[in-house]
């Protein structure tokens, strides 16, 4: 789950995210996200939504923030290139990162990859990190704009 309310999956603490804004549903074939009658919506590729499946590179927008969805480090195929946003859009913004993408299923020997984030716009546009911790936080030090969590079958 996705929202501005503390027992979310990814907490986004704006008031242009709903306090239950969406949820991402791991399918066998791939992730869908479901819109929660958010007051906002829920874009993708810029498009409002209400539910639909999302794969390597589509953009979603979720308020004011922007996330794209990555390829699994097993994927062969390299990550976008982060948009370049107008310096008024950026500064106005904070940055933004890419929910963890779907995992596959792997043997039980193979550990499965890490998943990696990349900022899209703001002030640490086209940074990207692999996720290595059980809890990442991003946003300002001292102050948790998201979450990610890594669990034994995936990342929420």
């Amino acid at each position: 789950t996705l929202g501005r309310r503390p027992y979310n999956d990814i907490v986004v603490d704006n008031l242009a995210v709903s306090g239950e804004h969406a949820v991402f549903v791991r399918h066998p074939d791939g992730l869908e996200v479901q819109d929660l009658h958010s007051t906002n919506g829920t874009y993708l590729n810029g498009k409002a939504v209400v539910s639909a499946r999302v794969g390597a590179g589509d953009l979603l927008e979720i308020g004011r923030y922007q996330m794209r969805v990555l390829p699994d480090a097993t994927d062969s195929a390299p990550a976008e290139a982060p948009p370049t946003a107008p310096a008024s859009a950026a500064a106005q913004e904070p940055p933004l990162a890419a929910p963890a993408p779907a995992q596959t299923a792997t043997p039980a020997a193979a550990a499965p990859a890490a998943a990696r984030i990349q900022v899209l716009n703001g002030p640490a546009a086209g940074k990207a990190m692999t996720l290595t911790k059980v809890v990442t936080t991003l946003g300002k030090p001292g102050v948790a704009v998201a979450a990610i969590n890594h669990r034994g079958d995936g990342y929420t």
